[in-house]
């Protein structure tokens, strides 16, 4: 899921941008021989590259086990879910451990709609909507606004060209 190129610091800082691959999740054993090996006597650590089959960024100073824990996370979860968790925090420009604590918590909803339209017929159909609307005029409510309005009222991504609105 996601794959590291870590070098030694001093030795970036000294031209040699010589390191080695790692691939997360892993075993924190792994890790450690991966450090060992990479580090020697040095201490500083420094990410060069990475690749991921998630829209993430990774920066050269990410702590590896705190990557390590969150690829764990979402190794677990559903393929859809961890695509939502990284748009998130990709759109909003949040930590993925921020979103993943949202993920833990249950404090979102995702809406598997492709326009606003189909967003505001969900929500009357399911009934999210803190207000009735008589059966006899529901067609000629704009349901575009509807969505567009009920969205309003919080956070949300718009990631309809998947097939996603998600509020939190």
């Amino acid at each position: 899921m996601l794959n590291l190129y870590t070098a030694n610091l001093a030795e970036c800082t000294a031209g040699n941008l010589e390191g080695e691959w790692i691939s997360l999740p892993t075993e924190i054993e792994t890790i450690d021989a991966h450090l060992n090996a990479v580090l020697g006597v040095n201490k500083g650590i420094v990410i060069r590259d990475y690749e991921s089959s998630l829209p993430i960024e990774v920066r050269e100073t990410d702590d590896i086990y705190e990557l390590n824990r969150i690829m764990q996370y979402l190794a677990a979860v559903a393929k859809t879910e961890r695509e939502i968790i990284a748009l998130i925090a990709k759109t909003k420009g949040l930590e993925l451990a921020q979103v993943i604590q949202i993920h833990q918590d249950g404090e979102y909803m995702a809406f598997n709609c492709h326009n606003l339209k189909e967003l505001g017929q969900y929500l009357y159909d399911e009934g999210f909507l803190s207000y009735k609307i008589p059966k006899e005029v529901v067609d000629f409510v704009d349901m575009e606004k509807l969505a567009s309005d009920w969205l309003s009222k919080g956070e949300f991504v718009d990631l309809s060209n998947i097939g996603y609105y998600i509020t939190y």
